[in-house]
């Protein structure tokens, strides 16, 4: 079977034009690392793949374009609050990297929720919605969010999955499983 090559020199393109945020975020033990490791482990695994084994599938395929689509998303955002909060400073970034972690989870939540919910009339879908706001304002003001935050977006989310009677799994949560699969932990 023949795959779409483009895609994949549109990720060596990626790599090359964020080498320098991969190779900081790389550097640090920190939740960004964490929150990436996986998906990178992974897409870095199937990209070898392609080029080295025939057995190379529609599968496979898939799980790289999701994992290269997520990493993607998730660059932006770093980038953009890498340039308009932190003034390009990623020693300061890295040391607020909980906060950045819980900024990137309201909006990989709201993602999530915008494709599952499809008359967006639930109210704490709209709580949902203006959450990422208050949580950036913390990121502006270089305040850690207190604890209080992280558990109402854990209250949020809940409310949300029970009326959707669905649950959520994390992009990063399942690349961990399939890099455990792969054994490239």
């Amino acid at each position: 079977m023949k795959f779409d090559e483009s895609n994949y020199n549109e990720y060596v393109n990626w790599k090359i034009e964020n080498d320098e945020l991969l190779k900081k975020i790389n550097s640090y033990d920190n939740d960004i690392f964490y929150r990436l490791k996986h998906v990178y482990d992974v897409i870095e695994y199937y990209y070898d793949k392609l080029i080295d084994d025939s057995s190379y599938s529609e599968e496979d395929d898939v799980i790289f374009q999701t994992g290269f689509y997520y990493l993607f998303e998730q660059f932006e955002e770093i980038k953009e609050l890498l340039n308009n909060v932190y003034n390009k400073n990623y020693d300061e970034m890295m040391s607020n990297s909980k906060d950045v972690n819980l900024y990137l989870n309201v909006k990989e939540f709201q993602n999530e929720v915008i494709m599952l919910e499809s008359n967006n009339k639930n109210t704490n879908f709209s709580e949902l919605m203006k959450f990422d706001q208050e949580v950036y304002d913390y990121l502006l003001k270089k305040e850690h969010a207190p604890e209080e935050v992280f558990l109402k977006l854990d209250n949020i989310m809940s409310n949300i999955y029970e009326e959707l009677k669905t649950s959520f799994n994390s992009v990063n949560t399942i690349f961990l499983e399939i890099a455990d699969e792969l054994n490239i932990l």
